[in-house]
């Protein structure tokens, strides 16, 4: 496997820890990498040793902007460098592209897959750069008319004699007509011609010591011809030009690589299509037409595709790839002349509509693209029926940016995703949902530092005795102003702000101590264990980290880890694959059980319990409510239990609140239980009473 060496310069650790991690995901080639944190210490790495790409940060403590990219492309050797920035613009990347940069990447974007793919097309770049270099080095040892054509003008004749390299050139035949200047001139580019003109004009009144211009040549099938050309004159005693001559180079293959690496920049490498910041900019140019003039009114459309992370888990991602082409190109025959489609990143697209007078405009559109989803989409031999998410915001108010309008679009899509109904339309009261959403983000952070955040213990029992076996901890917010609020209230927020993995640690380390303070005061023979919920995020961290710190904590507490059970729901597990399941090998190989919970609400249940030896399920509480009925939940419920005791593990019932639900669960033989017949969620003070009184009840 071909390794490469990187030189990664990023002055933010933990931006730092994301690269290092996204380029340890790498499957195609190894990468040796090492890290430094300032420009001058990328420039003495370079020195020292030889590195095949640089992943640069634009800004450095010690240097801004592209004046840091001129310095490493002038230490770096042959080193491939791509710019990493937060927030790319066009005209910054064009620069940064003309100066050397192989190509230009936004951190906040940033996956293993589109890290492993910039890394392999800007090596490939470099390869061609330096291969076109070379080729131009050997060209400029050579003869100088070997390749070029020659071009000699006499003044005093008005006649032009040019080499039969450009008619090899540009396909034509050589005859008497092309000694005639204006010959030549005819065949310049109309855009180029005044250009030329003017500068051939000023070579021969001795305005201009040297002629250098690039400019296009029709050839004799219409195409054009970019060439370059160069020329020197001899002038008389007045300072006019008596001769002039020179060369013609042709740049085809020059310019067909700018414009390569142009479009690069600004297009989705997998897809084709226009990506996140050529679709800014052409939004940024239809608000301004829609401010001059109302009916150029906008609007985007964002689409995100339906569960497509389980085909990626479940096929591949080549296979996951192919399908993004399949969509990308049915998605394609819906646009209309004028309008844009991108792919913004991953599963997800975007629409902009030009010329929308109403909402109802784009309404009629989205449906079209909803119903282009009817037919199933076939990618190396699968055939998958897919699905989306559709969110759309109109444009053309005042003061309305183009991040703002796809920033609505998304929260549209969101609402459409969660309430199922395929397609949203934004509006103020999504935009008032957001800014309470906002609000309450900044009161967790607050209530977070506050320490307002509190545990509550329920207890987990065998359905036979109703003997104490465990103790579930639930996180409870007790904010400032008196209300107690349950996870289920405040959970997403955390999530979406990123709060969610250190109130997950705070929530393992305040359980594990209050957890061994409190087993002295149980009564014999009472010995629970300490059940908590994980969230899906928790596993973002590498899973050597995650499990030495876990043990740490247990080390800490001195609590054993065979007490310590983490329940992750069954959608944690499917939506994160085979990373999930590897970490928590890692943990039960360290002691600690690990719980299935809300099971049987996945689609792939079975699937997972055969690929992983989980410990225990625990049944959703849905199945649960309807149980004194009999009927489909009593017979789903049965399954479960007779499933998870074929696999020896142990099952939970959640959610038990009636005798009827607890008769039915001890008929179909399930052995554990919990829920609000035998007492709510309490705070770690009232649990050795609770636990008297159901030993009592024992």
């Amino acid at each position: 496997m071909e390794e490469i060496r990187v030189l990664l310069v990023e002055d933010d650790a933990a931006e730092a820890e994301l690269l290092g991690r996204d380029l340890r995901r790498i499957r195609t080639f190894s990468c040796r990498w090492a890290h430094v944190a300032t420009l001058a210490e990328a420039l003495r790495a370079l020195e020292k040793s030889s590195w095949d790409l640089v992943l640069l940060d634009y800004h450095l403590p010690d240097c801004r902007g592209l004046a840091g990219l001129d310095a490493v492309l002038r230490a770096g050797g042959d080193a491939a460098v791509v710019v990493l920035t937060h927030h790319a613009e066009e005209e910054t990347a064009l620069e940064a592209l003309r100066r050397g940069a192989q190509d230009w990447l936004p951190k906040g974007e940033l996956t293993a897959s589109l890290l492993e793919r910039a890394i392999r097309y800007a090596r490939e770049r470099q390869r061609v750069l330096r291969a076109l270099a070379a080729s131009e080095e050997r060209y400029a040892l050579a003869v100088d008319g070997a390749n070029d054509a020659i071009w000699d003008y006499d003044a005093l004749r008005d006649r032009i004699h040019i080499s039969r390299r450009l008619y090899e050139l540009l396909g034509l035949a050589e005859g008497v007509d092309q000694e005639r200047p204006a010959f030549w001139f005819a065949r310049v580019h109309p855009d180029d011609r005044p250009r030329v003109a003017r500068l051939v004009e000023a070579l021969l009144l001795g305005a201009l010591p040297r002629l250098e211009m690039e400019y296009r040549l029709r050839g004799a099938d219409g195409s054009y011809l970019w060439v370059l050309c160069r020329g020197v004159a001899v002038c008389d005693e007045s300072g006019r030009a008596r001769r002039a001559a020179g060369s013609l180079t042709d740049l085809s293959a020059r310019k067909q690589l700018e414009e390569k690496l142009l479009h690069d920049a600004f297009h989705d490498p997998l897809t084709g299509l226009p990506n996140r910041q050529l679709f800014l900019d052409r939004t940024r140019q239809a608000l301004a037409a829609a401010r001059r003039r109302v009916e150029e009114r906008c609007a985007v459309i964002f689409v995100d595709l339906d569960r497509f992370k389980q085909i990626n888990d479940s096929l591949g991602h080549a296979v996951g790839d192919a399908f993004l082409i399949a969509v990308a190109a049915r998605l394609a025959e819906t646009l209309r002349a004028g309008d844009t489609l991108a792919r913004l990143g991953g599963d997800e697209f975007a629409f902009l509509l030009r010329g929308c007078r109403e909402g109802e405009d784009a309404l009629a559109f989205a449906r079209r693209i909803r119903e282009s989803f009817a037919a199933p989409f076939v990618a190396q031999g699968a055939e998958l029926h897919l699905d989306a998410s559709l969110g759309i915001a109109l444009g053309g108010g005042e003061g309305e940016s183009a991040e703002d309008l796809l920033r609505q679009a998304d929260i549209a899509m969101y609402r459409a995703k969660r309430g199922g109904r395929g397609i949203e339309m934004f509006d103020r009261d999504m935009h008032l949902t957001t800014r309470r959403r906002l609000e309450l983000d900044a009161r967790l952070r607050r209530a977070f530092e506050a320490g307002e955040f509190v545990l509550h213990y329920q207890p987990i029992l065998t359905t036979g005795e109703s003997r104490l076996i465990g103790l579930e901890a639930l996180l409870r917010w007790q904010a400032a102003d008196g209300e107690a609020r349950a996870a289920e209230a405040f959970i997403a927020a955390a999530e979406e702000t990123g709060l969610l993995v250190p109130l997950g640690w705070w929530v393992l380390d305040r359980a594990l101590q209050e957890f061994a303070a409190l087993l002295p005061n149980l009564p014999p023979p009472c010995a629970p264990r300490l059940a908590v919920n994980i969230s899906a995020k928790w596993f973002a961290e590498e899973p050597d980290t995650l499990v030495n710190r876990l043990g740490d904590l247990l080390e800490r507490h001195a609590v054993s880890p065979h007490r310590l059970c983490l329940e992750v729901t069954e959608h944690a597990v499917l939506e994160q694959g085979a990373r999930v399941l590897d970490t928590l090998a890692r943990l039960r190989r360290l002691g600690v059980a690990i719980h299935v919970d809300d099971f049987g609400t996945g689609y792939a249940s079975l699937s997972q319990l055969r690929s992983f030896p989980f410990d225990a399920i625990k049944i959703d509480r849905s199945f649960v409510a309807e149980l004194e009925g009999g009927g489909e939940s009593a017979a789903i419920v049965s399954s479960l239990v007779t499933l998870g005791t074929a696999l020896g593990m142990e099952v939970v019932a959640e959610g038990v609140e009636r005798e009827g639900q607890l008769d039915a669960l001890r008929a179909l033989g399930c052995p554990q239980v919990q829920g609000f017949l035998f007492s709510p969620a309490v705070p770690a003070a009232r649990l050795p009473a609770l636990a008297q009184r159901l030993s009592g009840a024992a």
